[in-house]
């Protein structure tokens, strides 16, 4: 009888022993899920911040560009260039380089009248300044 009796004792310690090893199974693995989708969870955070960040940036630069669009300085530039219009008391100053205009034209460098007819090839700056400040042509 006592066999038995420490039999059952043997037995129920280790279904109990066993059952305490399943359920602290179970709780590890409820555990490593919840872990792993916290730091699943931690990285999208991270993802999705940074996509506010950038969609931020974005929304600042298209409201600039916006207030651009509406300001006089873009709408004169738009007159200007899409529609050839111009300020009242404005000149428009048209240079054309190549060789279409040049056969009329006495052979002129930047600063003046070229020496023995060949025409030295002249910078777009020296031009301007030609055009603004050699007003005696």
């Amino acid at each position: 009888m006592r066999n038995t009796a420490q039999e059952k004792k043997s037995l129920t310690s280790y279904a109990v022993i066993t059952g305490l090893i399943v359920l602290f199974a179970i709780i590890a693995v409820g555990f490593s899920r919840e872990f792993y989708r916290k730091q699943r969870m931690a990285r999208e955070l991270a993802l999705l911040q940074q996509q506010i960040t950038e969609l931020e940036q974005s929304n600042k630069d298209l409201a600039n560009f916006l207030q651009y669009l509406e300001s006089d300085a873009f709408v004169e530039a738009e007159a200007k260039t899409k529609m050839n219009l111009k300020k009242p008391g404005e000149k428009v100053v048209v240079l054309q380089l190549g060789n279409s205009t040049t056969e009329n034209v006495t052979p002129k460098t930047a600063f003046g009248t070229a020496r023995g007819g060949s025409v030295a090839p002249a910078s777009h700056a020296a031009l301007w300044w030609a055009y603004f400040f050699n007003r005696n042509n």
